[in-house]
């Protein structure tokens, strides 16, 4: 067999496999498209950002998808050898080369893509060696043994908690309605320098409690409705700020148990009954 004849299975053979990858992730972007709008998560629709990490991470991204395209052509490729024996033994001898390359180069790009990681600014990483923690690292790019490493990204920006509005009786009987808002974060090392042995914020954040943010607004409205239920109607309105001050405090308290610095409380849009206004 020629030269021609062999670039001419290859074309075929990589056709082949480029037709099959197709279709195949045509139908897992319609899965992950039907999921996606089941579970109304509007991050996913949020445009990439257009900067520096996100052309590497787009990179990886490429390198793995095409590790495994050079897996499947070389794949391809050896089954062919094995069913057209008429080819010649030298052919089939080329092919099998061609797969064992194919799948060293797939494989070493599979790793990689697992291995390398980037860490962004606002975020910090929690790694995981055989599911026990073993470190917290900061921005940059990183590389883990996968498979026995883990890594969990924790986003360490301030965000900002509505909590209902609630109900709440004051001392001279009057139910006020009362929005609250909660300004919080992850700590950092900055916040408090980790210790050799101890958890990190970002660890304390993934794994002190299941559910730390709702946990947090249970708490805010606890303390918010035994502060504004010591008080009469009118006195919630002069001591606003100073509830302000003490719920900061008592939250950021009981929070940094699980990694968390609250910023501030804020009591938004006091209103009386309706009765009461009317009067």
């Amino acid at each position: 067999m020629n030269l021609l004849q062999e670039i001419l299975i290859v074309i075929l053979a990589c056709f082949g496999i480029a037709l099959l990858l197709g279709l195949l992730s045509r139908f897992a972007n319609r899965g992950r498209a039907k999921i996606r709008k089941e579970r109304g998560d509007s991050k996913m629709n949020e445009k990439i950002k257009k900067n520096e990490v996100e052309t590497i991470k787009a990179l990886f991204r490429l390198v793995r998808k095409w590790s495994f395209v050079l897996f499947g052509i070389a794949l391809f490729l050896i089954v062919m050898s094995w069913l057209l024996p008429l080819l010649g033994w030298e052919i089939i001898s080329t092919l099998k080369k061609w797969f064992w390359l194919g799948f060293g180069v797939s494989c070493f790009g599979w790793y990689l893509s697992h291995a390398l990681k980037i860490i962004t600014e606002g975020e910090r990483a929690v790694i995981l060696w055989f599911k026990k923690y073993l470190c917290t690292y900061r921005p940059g790019l990183r590389i883990i043994f996968y498979p026995f490493m883990e890594i969990r990204f924790v986003d360490i920006r301030e965000i900002q908690l509505d909590i209902e509005p609630q109900n709440i009786i004051t001392q001279d009987k009057i139910v006020a309605t009362i929005d609250t808002v909660l300004n919080l974060r992850v700590m950092t090392e900055k916040d408090e320098p980790i210790k050799k042995g101890e958890l990190s914020p970002a660890a304390r954040f993934l794994f002190a409690v299941e559910s730390p943010l709702s946990l947090l607004k249970k708490l805010a409205v606890a303390f918010i409705r035994d502060s504004v239920g010591a008080l009469i109607f009118d006195k919630v309105i002069e001591e606003q700020h100073r509830i302000n001050d003490d719920a900061t405090k008592n939250l950021c308290d009981a929070a940094v148990a699980w990694g968390i610095k609250v910023t501030r409380v804020k009591l938004e849009n006091i209103q009386p009954p309706k009765n009461l206004v009317d009067a």
